[in-house]
């Protein structure tokens, strides 16, 4: 094997650093007088014993058994107080072991479930009483020794992968909210020289033609009065997306052969919520470089499948092949995992004279829906 693909010697060794010898004895001990302990008792005292034994045998242990449960509880509790963790469960196991041994002897006898003798065995004697009780202590002790100890790792392990979960989320949150911060940034620096960039094409207009340049001024207008209430918040909804995206492309593609936009969405993914600045930048990569003369048309489809929200941008030329327009997806993509994770999908195809991005993400509704229209 390459040595560059071997593990660390220090961690193939971890597992073996965590192996505690003694912790193995122990339980085999354990385990090997709780054997030894069951098969007498269930030999000498329910196989072969009559009914009413059998069933004081069964009062005597359930007795046991919900006072190890409520003891285990209090010292759950008390361990999350910051109580000495061993020595609370191995008093919580001892006492709850010694009280049922002794308090299930006198409910099984308040209930009038008594011991039935055989042979030479008297059963009011007091030795078989003390045995009866011990018997009950010890199988307790081994038995709720080991089911706490069963229960404690579980809990630690559930506890371990939801401080695990805290802190994915956490970091995710993180990097969510520092995308959106970068988003902010990137919409800061984008307006104004989109702004300024329109205005210097609205001036050169105005000499050659007036009435285009009044309609692209109305444009701009209605482009402003749709972005600029939203400008800082990095979430946005289906419709004001499109909105943002057919006031672009009416600013930039007044020439000879301008671009049109068919947009086909359903009503009810119109309100549902999607990244700000992702549907623009794919309208951007569709159009540049131009296209064919006879056909300048992008289709725009938004609706619902399964629970997910879908967009599909065709474009009447092959608009998404060049380096650019693949940085650009990649950035979507990337902001999309960063707020989805793998729930999102970006695809792209491309065809000889056409091009196709299919997005793909979870259906959801915005906190607050945002004003789609512009105040008169």
């Amino acid at each position: 094997m390459n040595a560059a693909l071997q593990p660390p010697t220090g961690l193939a060794k971890a597992p073996w650093r965590r192996f505690d010898l003694r912790k193995l004895i122990l339980t085999l001990v354990l385990l090997t007088v709780l054997v030894g302990v069951a098969t007498f008792g269930l030999n000498q005292i329910i196989w072969y014993a009559p009914l009413p034994t059998k069933i004081s045998r069964l009062v005597h242990t359930a007795v046991a058994a919900l006072l190890m449960c409520v003891a285990v509880v209090a010292a759950d509790a008390a361990v999350d107080r910051g109580w000495p963790r061993l020595r609370t469960y191995a008093a919580a196991v001892v006492g709850a072991a010694v009280a049922g041994g002794l308090l299930g002897w006198h409910v099984r006898a308040a209930l009038g479930f008594e011991y039935s003798g055989g042979g030479e065995i008297d059963v009011e004697s007091f030795l078989f009483g003390l045995s009866r009780r011990l018997d009950i202590m010890v199988i307790g002790i081994l038995v709720g020794g080991l089911a706490t100890y069963v229960h404690v790792s579980r809990r630690d392990a559930i506890r371990a992968r939801l401080r695990q979960q805290r802190a994915e989320q956490a970091r995710a949150l993180a990097q969510r909210v520092t995308l959106e911060s970068e988003l902010q940034a990137l919409q800061a620096r984008i307006e104004p020289v989109f702004l300024f960039g329109t205005l210097e094409r609205i001036r050169g207009l105005y000499l050659r033609d007036t009435a285009a340049a009044s309609r692209m001024i109305d444009d701009l207008i209605d482009y402003l009065r749709a972005a600029l209430p939203h400008l800082r918040e990095s979430s946005s909804v289906v419709e004001r997306e499109l909105k943002l995206a057919a006031a672009w492309l009416d600013i930039v593609g007044r020439d000879d052969r301008p671009w049109r936009l068919e947009s086909e969405v359903d009503a009810s993914v119109r309100a549902a919520a999607l990244p700000a600045l992702v549907l623009l930048p794919l309208v951007q990569c569709a159009v540049g470089g131009g296209g064919n003369a006879e056909q300048r048309v992008l289709r725009l489809r938004a609706f619902a499948s399964d629970g997910r929200l879908v967009l599909e941008l065709c474009a009447s030329r092959p608009a998404f092949a060049s380096a650019e327009a693949g940085q650009v997806i990649a950035q979507i993509h990337d902001r999309l995992r960063a707020i989805h994770g793998e729930a999102a999908t970006l695809d792209v195809e491309q065809g000889a004279a056409d091009g196709m991005v299919r997005l793909s993400l979870p259906r959801e509704q915005p906190l607050a829906a945002p004003t789609l229209e512009a105040p008169a």
